[in-house]
């Protein structure tokens, strides 16, 4: 299935290379350049002598409740922007994972504040879940490398033994990171029903991604490693103009991939073979 999804990204990007690394990097522009200013603004309103100014004239608690009131709020509108635009960046390659052209406008599509909103609620429940898996596989990694250390420098074990145990460790630790990968691609195909469904719920996407994915995601975990050198080519700026469009393309190809294979799998019962019914 790997070979077929890679074979049939580079068939969809052909043609296509300059127009989606467009879209992605101006996606990458819009989300990163609206974290910068944010960030930029509230450091250099807080760091001014303007505040200190008004919290002389009208008080402390009043001041600056007033501008953590504010914060927040501009907070809020900048992640419905940045989830919005990170949707239609989504959009665009499923569009053209199904064949479609991919037009650099879908870009736009979700920046109505109720599809903003609806894009903000998926990531961050995505976001929250994948958290958890990580919590979940990671805190016994975490547990056995401080018992490790902890024999280790209380000279409880000799260091043919330490390196044993740390041999272990890693191993744990590789099958965790595997195993939470695995989870995290349960979430995959939750942007595509949100894209295609305008009336499905976030929770509802999520859950279509949990079943539509199942059966699929061994497969995607080692579709991901075999991309780790494409990913390792952009540190140079002109493999990025290739590779940053192909990746994306070939997660958004896998993602229709699975979904399209497991809603026309038929159960095909053994007495079937001897065509009685």
């Amino acid at each position: 299935m790997n070979s077929k999804i890679r074979i049939k990204a580079k068939a969809l990007l052909s043609g296509n290379t300059a127009r989606l690394f467009l879209v992605s990097f101006t996606s990458f522009l819009f989300r990163y350049g609206a974290c910068t200013i944010f960030s930029y603004t509230i450091f250099y309103c807080y760091k001014s002598g303007f505040l200190s100014q008004l919290a002389e004239a009208y008080g402390k608690y009043l001041v600056y409740g007033c501008c953590a009131v504010l914060t927040l709020a501009v907070a809020f509108i900048f992640l419905l922007f940045i989830s919005g635009i990170r949707l239609g960046e989504s959009f665009v390659y499923f569009t053209r994972a199904n064949g479609g052209r991919g037009n650099f406008r879908a870009l736009f599509k979700f920046l109505s504040p109720r599809q903003s909103f609806r894009a903000l609620r998926i990531y961050l429940q995505i976001t929250a879940q994948k958290l958890l898996w990580f919590v979940y596989f990671f805190i016994p990694v975490i547990i056995c490398i401080g018992c490790i250390y902890n024999l280790y420098s209380n000279a409880f074990i000799s260091q043919s033994v330490y390196i044993i145990l740390s041999v272990g460790a890693s191993i744990i630790l590789a099958f965790a990171f595997v195993m939470c990968r695995i989870s995290h691609l349960r979430f995959s195909a939750s942007p595509y029903y949100l894209c295609l469904r305008e009336n499905l719920s976030p929770s509802g996407a999520i859950k279509k991604s949990i079943l539509f994915t199942d059966g699929f995601l061994s497969e995607g975990v080692v579709l991901e490693y075999s991309l780790i050198g494409w990913i390792l080519s952009c540190l140079l700026i002109i493999p990025a103009f290739y590779a940053i469009p192909y990746y994306k393309l070939v997660k958004a190809v896998f993602v229709t991939e699975a979904i399209f294979s497991k809603s026309y799998a038929k159960t095909r019962y053994a007495v079937n073979i001897l065509n009685l019914a």
